[in-house]
């Protein structure tokens, strides 16, 4: 057995690649987006809106609204009008919401967005005004909104008028039913454009923001202020200063990518000049390896007597 091993991980570009999914799940309660409604033409009235996580939404309304196929960057939105909207499964803890949004720049009508048959912890401005009023749930209110990443006053911010990412983190549980339904009263739909919908269970943190608004960004192609997430080492095997390792140990590294792919330096070595230096910038050494994957098994088998680097 090796006396131990200190193992550095030192990760040194990331290439973006297509992206498939949002980077955070945990707490996503309901994620719809138009890319899942599949077999409807351009312009055509869509029949409902399958999920990509929890339950399908279903129409409501009159006004069945239709699918965009190219909502201004090669992707596809749904466009609603009148009083037509979607419902789905009641949720009464919302704490982080991020819409994929568009109102239209002559909307007249007070479209929230999101709303509920018998709360309207979302009520909008009137006469297609402001995001919040006093009537908004203040949990709502005294939380943080952004409209394409940066922070606005939501009593004081109209809704975009081009295709934008709008978000909210609350300060407590609030509760929605349909995009955008305030309990059945006319005049209260939205008019414009949805392409996506998120809705997670918990305040997400403004690390976890950023990696949910920089994958809407890249996939819509907008212009906003959220920045290329760093990637996330979650963890090491053997951890640093493990002692007793098997001669033949591999070494495993768990990361999280916001998304694409990353290119990992491994410097092993017993010898820690061969390893520090690489942790400055000014006097890099040569890798030992690069490599995509998650793992690098050095060499067997290890000396018992020596520490590892």
């Amino acid at each position: 057995m090796n006396k131990g091993i200190l193992f550095t991980l030192i990760v040194i570009a990331m290439a973006c690649t297509a992206v498939a999914a949002p980077p955070i799940t945990d707490g996503l309660m309901l994620h719809l987006e138009a890319d899942a409604i599949t077999g409807i033409a351009d312009g055509n009235p869509i029949t409902g809106w399958p999920a990509t996580v929890g339950n399908d939404a279903t129409l409501g309304g009159s006004a069945v609204p239709n699918y965009i196929a190219d909502s201004g960057g090669g992707t596809p939105a749904v466009d609603f009008f009148g009083d037509g909207h979607i419902a789905f499964d009641r949720m009464t803890n919302i704490r982080t919401v991020f819409w994929v949004v568009k109102e239209d720049a002559d909307a007249n009508e007070d479209g929230f967005l999101l709303g509920d048959g018998s709360v309207y912890h979302f009520h909008r401005d009137t006469d297609a005004g402001n995001l919040w009023i006093g009537h908004t749930s203040t949990n709502i209110r005294d939380g943080i909104t952004r409209i394409n990443g940066s922070q606005v006053d939501g009593t004081t911010t109209k809704p975009p008028t081009s295709l934008a990412i709008a978000s909210v983190v609350t300060t407590g549980n609030v509760t929605a039913s349909s995009f955008s339904n305030d309990r059945g009263i006319a005049g209260r739909g939205w008019d414009g454009l949805l392409a996506e919908l998120l809705i997670y269970d918990r305040p997400l943190s403004p690390g976890e923001e950023n990696e949910v608004g920089h994958y809407l960004e890249t996939k819509y192609g907008l212009n906003t202020s959220y920045t290329s997430p760093n990637v996330y080492v979650l963890g090491q095997s053997p951890t640093d200063g493990a002692t007793r390792v098997g001669q033949d140990v591999q070494l495993d590294w768990d990361v999280r990518l916001a998304q694409g792919t990353a290119n990992f330096d491994v410097y092993f070595s017993d010898d820690p000049n061969d390893v520090d230096p690489a942790l400055d910038p000014n006097t890099p050494t040569v890798p030992l390896t690069t490599t995509t994957d998650t793992f690098y098994t050095p060499p067997a088998p290890l000396d018992p007597t020596t520490m590892y680097y």
